[in-house]
């Protein structure tokens, strides 16, 4: 499954439990996520990054890399950054990787 592709179903399970202005948030977050992975996979232009692709390392510079440019970044808004991540790690885990792997947040 693409990112873009896993990003969207996500969001559309999130939509499901979690109230709107949290789905609106990891949308925004994820959004960024994509971007930022897309751009430093360094591929042609359209072309897409497997989910599967995701590392928790990826994960975790994309933390660094955030909370170095949002330098006023509250510590509420820092903590939803975090869940936000969290929870698609968890259901990348869930959704995509056979279930006898390390889970991607402990990568």
């Amino acid at each position: 499954m693409n990112l873009e592709s896993a990003i969207q179903q996500y969001l559309i399970e999130a939509k499901e439990t979690a109230p709107r202005d949290q789905v609106e948030f990891h949308l925004a977050v994820l959004a960024r996520l994509q971007e930022e992975l897309e751009a430093e996979a360094g591929g042609e232009e359209g072309e897409e990054r497997s989910a599967d692709a995701v590392s928790g390392a990826d994960l975790r510079e994309f933390l660094r890399t955030w909370y170095r440019a949002e330098e006023e970044l509250s510590p509420a808004a820092a903590k939803q950054v975090v869940n936000a991540i969290l929870g698609f790690a968890a259901w990348l885990d869930r959704k995509s990787r056979p279930a006898t792997t390390v889970p991607l947040w402990a990568s």
